[in-house]
């Protein structure tokens, strides 16, 4: 499964004129089968900075958003990301949820996924952490992205340098990596991607376990895709 996510820098004091205009693209599209699902994000720290997060099929043909010039600074261009590996827990318990770039060289791109993923697979067992999912650009494969859904009132980077310090590359995945704080603005997606125009607003992209953090337990659905583990009462 393939995420297409697209960054929108609002105009000063259009951030929410942006997010509603980006509902209505979002909910035609959907409507249309152009995309199974979408899922909104404003940065914590920049509620300026809006990511479009859509669940494709395919990324051949982005159909171009129809959203008003006049709200944001400049079109974004669409980012396909390839989902590595990841989990989550059931129930999502409350937490922060971060995004996080890294930047690799390519003669160290091989090393710093192969690091990136042997984390991933430990953060699965620290408590600590309510989720993580780990993802490779499509079109630059040096670009690794990654969203971490950890319990509130703990800084990420000084977190992993405490916990993972002295795992291999972490240095160097340390020194380049860029945190962002995420807040969920709105999800909907279709009830199945097999068809129909039934919408609902608890569905979002299946590796976006992070969606959940900003629902309440009652609202969640509890699906996964087939490369993602669910922990919990439900499994390990």
């Amino acid at each position: 499964m393939t995420l297409l996510v697209r960054t929108f820098q609002s105009k000063p004091g259009r951030g929410q004129q942006l997010i509603d205009a980006l509902q209505s693209a979002a909910t035609r599209m959907i409507q249309t089968r152009q995309a199974d699902s979408v899922l909104l994000c404003q940065q914590s720290d920049a509620g300026e900075r809006i990511l479009w997060i859509e669940n494709r099929q395919g990324v051949a043909h982005a159909p171009r958003l129809d959203e008003p010039g006049d709200l944001f600074e400049e079109t974004p261009t669409a980012q396909p990301l390839e989902f590595l590996d990841g989990f989550y827990r059931f129930p999502m318990p409350s937490c922060q949820v971060w995004s996080v770039e890294v930047r690799t060289p390519s003669n160290r791109q091989f090393q710093t996924v192969r690091a990136l993923l042997r984390l991933a697979r430990r953060t699965s067992a620290d408590s600590n952490i309510a989720g993580l999912s780990l993802y490779r650009a499509v079109d630059d494969p040096t670009l690794l992205v990654a969203f971490l859904a950890l319990l509130p009132g703990i800084a990420p980077a000084q977190y992993f340098k405490a916990q993972f310090g002295a795992e291999p590359e972490a240095w160097a995945i340390e020194r380049a990596a860029v945190w962002r704080p995420l807040s969920v603005s709105w999800t909907m997606g279709r009830m199945s991607s097999a068809g129909g125009s039934l919408l609902s607003a608890s569905q979002y992209p299946s590796t976006a376990f992070w969606a959940r953090s900003g629902r309440s337990s009652g609202q969640a659905t509890g699906h996964a895709a087939q490369t993602e583990q669910p922990v919990g009462a439900g499994g390990a």
